[in-house]
């Protein structure tokens, strides 16, 4: 998954949300990510566990469960989830969030520090910086 897709996800999902297929393929999720966890939610009559689209409740709803999509994307790119203890989805899902930000800005770091070498190195072998 491109890393460049991955705030605007993080953007979008707050824990309990669940995003219809289309939805998850225009925020750029692979469609083999998309197809492991697209699954039927059953709605229930509990605080909490009742789902509303379009403003009524429904029986069901089909599609990507936000906080599975959190720790898909936490697990593929080595977020450090140490710190991921919280139980429920809205606080679990801020958690995830934080984590996969840390972990993105390590990896823009190391990649501006390898193309900081790559050009450092070019300049000493007489190429142009």
């Amino acid at each position: 998954m491109e890393t460049s897709k991955i705030r605007p996800i993080l953007e979008l999902t707050d824990g309990w949300n669940i995003l219809p297929k289309a939805d998850a393929e225009k925020l750029g999720v692979p469609k083999k990510l998309i197809k492991r966890l697209y699954k039927r939610h059953q709605s229930r009559p509990t605080i909490g566990g009742t789902i509303i689209f379009d403003g009524r409740e429904v029986d069901h709803f089909n599609g990507v469960h936000g906080l599975d999509l959190l720790e898909a994307i936490a697990d593929m790119i080595g977020a450090d989830r140490r710190g991921v203890i919280a139980y429920g989805r809205g606080a679990r899902a801020e958690q995830l969030k934080a984590a996969i930000l840390v972990r993105l800005d390590e990896m823009e770091l190391e990649a501006e520090l390898s193309a900081g070498v790559t050009r450092a190195h070019a300049y000493s072998e007489g190429g142009a910086a």
